[in-house]
């Protein structure tokens, strides 16, 4: 019953005592914007849930397990993609992880769910510069530099990008439907 929360905290505890950095040179280094976006996000994530959005947008993606399989699927894929767009994509896979369990329970095959849940969350988070973790750490170290990567330059060129890959999975995914399943 240990959390990874706490592994992560014992770990960095214990490379600290090991290596003995220069505290003042550490925190000098941390980059701070990322870490309030990051703070600032869970608080946003946090308060859809509790008031019952993230749950709404579960029961809506719940209602539609009565379309065929492989139809749902491609759904579910455009659906996390989009919202992983807009909101991190590992909240929203974690908001969603609850709900591919209570399909599962309801007697729907979740095995090709995951994959459209893994698929929707990694490409839906090319799309903005706050779809994906990764892509706020390189805006923000971009920022050092001449040439900064800004939101509308990401969207320029990650719109496309995630429009495109989510059409090639969704093909892909109906063609190998049937693997998935196994």
């Amino acid at each position: 019953n240990i959390t990874p929360s706490f592994i992560a905290l014992g770990a960095a505890a214990v490379a600290m005592v090991w290596l003995k950095p220069d505290v003042k040179a550490l925190l000098a280094r941390i980059e701070w914007g990322v870490l309030l976006f990051f703070t600032a996000l869970f608080v946003m994530v946090g308060g859809l849930e509790a008031a019952g959005v993230l749950h709404a947008l579960a029961g809506l993606l719940a209602s539609l397990a009565d379309l065929p399989p492989v139809l749902f699927g491609v759904l579910t894929i455009w659906v996390v993609a989009l919202l992983s767009a807009v909101v991190d994509n590992i909240p929203i896979t974690i908001a969603l992880i609850p709900v591919i369990e209570g399909l599962g329970t309801a007697g729907v095959d979740i095995r090709p769910l995951w994959w459209a849940l893994a698929f929707g969350a990694g490409f839906g988070g090319n799309g903005t510069i706050i779809g994906s973790t990764a892509n706020i750490v390189v805006a923000s170290l971009s920022e050092r530099t001449r040439t900064p990567i800004t939101s509308a330059l990401w969207n320029q060129r990650g719109v496309p990008v995630m429009l495109l890959t989510c059409m090639i999975t969704s093909i892909v995914y109906a063609v190998i439907f049937p693997y998935l399943s196994q």
